[in-house]
C-alpha cells in the first residue's frame, strides 16, 4: 500500500499559522496519526483512487477551540481529518465508502455536503461504522 500522507500535512493549519498557534501533536497524538489515521486514510485514498485534500487534521486544544470544534473532538487525539477527494463530488465519495467493506473500519464518516468536505474519524478501539450527514 502506498503512503499518500505526511505528519506535516495532517498537522498543517492555515488558521493556526495565521493566529500564530503552534499546532504540534504530543507523543500519543503523533503515534495515533502515524499508526492509525494515516494508514486508514491511505486505505480510503486507494479505494477511491483520487487525491484526498486535507482541510483539517490534527488540532491542538487552542486551535480546536478557535475553529469551533467539539470538546471531545477526535481531531485533538490525532484520529480525525476533514477534506475532499479531488475531482469527485463529496456525496458520491461518501456513498461509495459507506457501501464498501471499508465502512466497518471507520469510526465516523460525516458528510458536510454544503461545506464540500467529508470528516473521517478513526479509533484505537472497535470502529462504530457511523455514517451520517450534517
Amino acid at each position: 500500500m502506498n503512503n499518500y500522507f505526511t505528519l506535516q500535512e495532517i498537522c498543517r493549519s492555515e488558521v493556526a499559522t495565521k493566529n500564530k498557534i503552534e499546532n504540534i501533536p504530543g507523543t500519543i497524538e503523533k503515534e495515533n496519526i502515524e499508526n492509525i489515521l494515516i494508514p486508514n486514510l491511505n486505505k480510503v485514498r486507494e479505494y477511491i483512487g483520487l487525491p484526498f485534500i486535507v482541510n483539517s487534521g490534527f488540532r491542538c486544544e487552542k486551535l480546536n477551540r478557535m475553529v469551533g470544534g467539539t470538546s471531545n473532538s477526535y481531531h485533538k487525539k490525532g484520529l480525525a481529518t476533514d477534506g475532499y477527494f479531488k475531482g469527485l463530488n463529496v456525496r458520491a465519495c461518501w456513498e461509495k465508502i459507506k457501501n464498501s467493506e471499508l465502512a466497518k473500519e471507520i469510526d465516523q464518516c460525516i458528510l458536510y455536503e454544503d461545506r464540500n468536505f467529508i470528516h473521517f474519524g478513526f479509533t484505537t478501539g472497535k470502529p462504530r461504522g457511523m455514517f451520517f450527514e450534517k
